[in-house]
């Protein structure tokens, strides 16, 4: 939330919490709506400012039981929480945002072994050329499984430069197990990002035993950054037509067990800079370099809402993906040629020639675009 009329330079702090709580909560798929307005339903509402700042927005007598530095207020009735960042003084709020920002960037988690083991993949492990990795090495929970619809998932990253392509695959060495005595329309389905990339029929062999079953994943189905695996197994057994819960009872043996020894095999890939390319700079690398002290620029036109919106989100998704906050400038003025670094949201009936001659290959009949701009370091 942030204030009707906002100069450019008030959008900084506020884009600053956004990203660290994008860490500090593992929101991988951050939605961000920046407005004067709290929103509805499940969700977070992010107040950044002085307590005459922020009085408009949660009411003066609120604002004022408030504790300067950071708070966190319940909203049972529509189930949204409301993180408040607030001071005396704007050195007072910025200093509590600093200390937000660290506190997202250095978190440290705590549970079972089992849930930290999965937290710590839900970005997926990085893969490298000619590597194999065992299934159980990302995450993969290896246990029978009894029912009739079977869904397993596990995620991993490839290199920001990763060029992807139908040059060559990615190989799945399946192992698994399943009941003899599945009908003859169970089958197992492999997706890569949603894609169907391989299917086995399961009900014809008596056997019941998938060896090192080597099924491809073509490269051009991967993507830089984070990508999901999705195992999905029809098992229907001549049993299931019958409604009689003894039978049900008896039919409690697993029908598939995918073993963890299962892996994948990463051949030799293609890398090359890409820009400009959403996926290749969404997991940050670009912008990484923890010694440059320079911001970088984010061009808005207008301060257009649905523009905002784009830049809140995308920075959100980069921040989670990288784990770093990255320190930038709203602006709506052109920014310099001489800046090393400029992001720029808008359509391109709003956004400068001069802007859109940087990004060429971004295709001019988007109806809304994001365009970056990487000058030579």
């Amino acid at each position: 939330m942030i204030t009707s009329g906002a100069a450019p330079g008030e959008y900084n702090p506020i884009l600053a919490v956004i990203q660290s709580l994008a860490i500090a909560g593992s929101f991988d798929r951050p939605a961000v709506t920046i407005g004067a307005e709290a929103g509805q339903g499940p969700g977070i509402d992010v107040v950044v400012g002085t307590r005459t700042v922020i009085a408009p927005a949660l009411g003066a007598n609120r604002a004022a039981s408030l504790k300067d530095g950071i708070s966190v207020l319940a909203d049972g009735a529509n189930n949204r929480k409301t993180l408040v960042i607030t001071g005396q003084t704007a050195a007072d709020v910025d200093a509590a945002v600093a200390e937000f920002q660290r506190s997202g960037e250095q978190q440290r988690n705590d549970g079972t072994p089992q849930g930290l083991r999965a937290l710590a993949n839900a970005k997926g492990r990085a893969l490298t050329p000619n590597s194999i990795v065992p299934l159980q090495n990302l995450g993969f929970i290896a246990q029978p499984f009894s029912g009739r619809l079977y869904k397993e998932r596990v995620n991993f990253s490839m290199p920001s430069d990763f060029h992807p392509g139908d040059y060559g695959s990615m190989v799945l060495h399946l192992n698994a197990q399943y009941a003899a005595n599945l009908s003859r329309d169970a089958e197992l389905i492999l997706r890569a990002n949603g894609e169907t990339v391989a299917d086995i029929t399961l009900g014809a062999s008596p056997t019941g035993l998938i060896d090192d079953q080597r099924l491809p994943i073509p490269l051009g189905k991967l993507r830089p950054g984070e990508n999901t695996i999705e195992f999905e197994a029809r098992l229907p057994t001549a049993a299931d037509t019958v409604c009689d819960p003894i039978t049900g009872t008896n039919e409690d043996r697993a029908r598939l067990s995918i073993h963890g020894s299962s892996f994948l095999e990463t051949p030799s890939f293609a890398r090359v800079g890409r820009y400009p390319d959403l996926a290749a700079l969404v997991s940050g690398a670009s912008f990484s370099d923890r010694t440059d002290t320079e911001n970088t620029s984010v061009y808005v036109p207008g301060l257009n809402a649905a523009s905002l919106d784009a830049a809140g989100s995308f920075l959100a998704k980069m921040a989670y993906s990288s784990g770093h906050v990255l320190p930038v400038d709203v602006t709506t003025a052109v920014p310099d040629a001489t800046r090393r670094r400029v992001m720029a949201f808008g359509s391109f009936g709003k956004v400068p020639a001069e802007i859109q001659t940087e990004a060429p290959s971004v295709r001019r009949n988007s109806v809304a675009a994001i365009l970056f701009r990487l000058s030579s370091c």
